[in-house]
């Protein structure tokens, strides 16, 4: 899915938890074909406390991961909460549980309202859930307990969270020698105050500040800004746990995908089932995500976009509600979430099984700016640099068709006359999020340095002097490609009227656009392919992981 910042020119458990335990839907005309043999299983334990040591390790660079800390050292603590169970206002219906990403790959848990601790002298893990509720049990049956949790999580501990007060204190007591720091992501995810702060008569910001009165009792601080960054540069590098993940949600999405294709082909043949003209955009997002339920994912990413004809043009179009009849194309940006890590794929392809020159002449283009942008997409690569590779790219065959005119590559390149047809980055970070954290940037000023250093000297790439930075070059995945990143490469040409009818009346590029062949091209609405690439060791390449997902019917 395109990232939302795009490019332009100027307090309960969760009631779905135990029904998703006890779903158990038919799945005989469905085939799930494993897209790797290394599948987690339920007996697969989630690397939580691996991520804690990953995650001590950035707080305190100069210990090695496998290390605990020195006894002499303050002590630390990292505090988490996880998403309580929220309600509307005025309705008793919660709105869908989602958990915090940041708790979930410290704890491999996804229960709500919970917390967890890590020691970082001791390297202890502890979870804290909810006291059991008799009127809860009544409505949602009986939660998973202290005992099922330590045998199913990657934790030391776990506890009731009316005891994480008491907890605290005890850890606390112990800072009095050396003093001691409790990591927090920010200053609304803070722990509990100690008893003797009940009485102060202060809100949680103000606590925080004064170190919830332990900074000046017993010499600890509470530091909200180093835990959050910490995460992050850990989640930018996928284990091989996070992989298996991440192929099992691909593996789903494949199926989802082809049972939309299979839906089409029932309207074409010798003996139709059906007329497409019976059908509509929802139609095929039924299909889809009804696929992922009866393949026990339930959670999609993202809200599917499936639309059809101009409807393409909408990078976001999510009303997937108009009929399919008349129609060129099909656009499809839609996949599953498997234990909270997320797939992203897109496809298009002619909803008759037949193209149009057009269409082809557009598809052709994108399938080459993503063919040579995925064996750029490894370590060592600039990733702004390949999204510059994939403009000019889009560029060079907008020209051939004719639709950009009266300049060079070159020029209408360094005009960024392109943005009005590639007005996205080229992907973006893939796991625990759709968009998922890119960590610590590789040069601050918003470019990587040896882009900046070819900007700055008028040099070129692949021939092309580079356009000057745009300010809404912000929203591209600042990174230096690095080993066990995974990423999405989705690029796309869109005929998007509200886009690129401003660009026919700015003189600066209305003389590099043709706008008699443009309109032969507003029917195609648009075309993006998204693919998903784990990214290899130096010199090893990368892997396409959901290379096996058909590109059409």
């Amino acid at each position: 899915m395109v990232t939302k910042r795009a490019l332009h020119p100027s307090s309960a458990r969760d009631p779905t938890q135990h029904l998703t335990l006890l779903l158990t839907l038919p799945t005989s005309s469905i085939t799930l074909t494993p897209a790797h043999p290394t599948h987690p299983t339920p007996n697969t334990k989630y690397p939580s406390k691996t991520h804690c040591l990953n995650v001590s390790s950035r707080l305190h660079p100069t210990s090695p991961p496998s290390a605990s800390l020195s006894p002499t050292a303050p002590r630390s603590l990292i505090y988490l909460p996880s998403q309580r169970i929220l309600y509307p206002p005025y309705s008793d219906q919660p709105t869908p549980f989602r958990q915090l990403r940041h708790f979930y790959y410290l704890s491999g848990c996804n229960l709500s309202d919970c917390h967890l601790t890590y020691d970082l002298q001791k390297q202890k893990l502890t979870l804290y859930i909810p006291p059991l509720d008799p009127r809860e049990v009544l409505w949602t049956g009986m939660p998973k307990g202290k005992v099922e949790l330590v045998r199913e999580l990657d934790v030391d501990e776990v506890r009731f969270s009316d005891e994480l007060r008491v907890d605290l204190d005890e850890w606390v007591s112990g800072c009095h020698t050396a003093g001691g720091v409790v990591y927090c992501l920010d200053k609304n995810s803070l722990p509990p105050p100690p008893p003797e702060a009940a009485g102060m008569g202060l809100d949680e910001c103000a606590l925080a500040e004064q170190g919830w009165g332990w900074t000046a009792m017993r010499g600890v601080v509470i530091d909200t800004s180093k835990l959050l960054p910490a995460i992050d540069d850990c989640r930018v590098f996928k284990d091989s746990h996070e992989i298996a993940l991440l192929r099992q949600a691909i593996s789903i999405t494949r199926c989802a995908h082809i049972s939309v294709m299979d839906l089409l082909r029932t309207t074409h043949g010798p003996n139709p089932k059906r007329s497409i003209t019976t059908l509509n955009e929802s139609h095929l997002e039924a299909a889809f995500t009804s696929t992922c339920i009866a393949l026990h994912a339930r959670t999609q990413a993202y809200e599917p976009i499936v639309c059809s004809g101009r409807n393409c043009s909408t990078l976001h179009y999510t009303s997937n509600s108009a009929p399919l009849a008349g129609k060129q194309l099909l656009l499809i940006d839609a996949s599953c979430e498997f234990h909270n890590y997320a797939s992203d794929i897109t496809r298009t392809y002619p909803l008759s099984g037949a193209w149009t020159p057009e269409a082809k002449a557009v598809y052709d283009i994108v399938d080459r700016m993503q063919s040579h942008c995925i064996a750029r997409t490894i370590a060592g690569v600039a990733w702004r640099e390949t999204h510059f590779l994939a403009a000019r790219l889009a560029t060079e065959g907008l020209l051939s068709l004719g639709i950009f005119r009266h300049g060079t590559v070159d020029q209408i390149f360094k005009a960024g006359t392109w943005r009005a047809f590639f007005p996205h980055g080229l992907g973006h970070m893939l796991g625990l999020e759709t968009h998922d954290v890119e960590g610590t940037p590789d040069d601050k000023s918003g470019y990587d340095p040896h882009l900046l250093h070819l900007l700055s000297r008028g040099k070129s790439l692949r021939g092309a002097h580079l356009p000057p930075p745009p300010a809404e070059m912000d929203t591209l995945v600042n990174r230096i490609i690095k080993p066990n990143m995974v990423l999405t490469v989705e690029p796309g040409i869109y005929f998007c009227e509200w886009i690129i009818k401003p660009y026919l009346s700015d003189p600066k590029h209305k003389g590099f656009i043709d706008a008699e062949v443009l309109e032969k091209y507003w029917d195609v609405g648009g075309v993006r392919i998204e693919d998903v690439v784990l990214v290899n060791e130096v010199g090893r390449g990368n892997e396409v992981l959901s290379k096996d997902i058909p590109r059409g019917w």
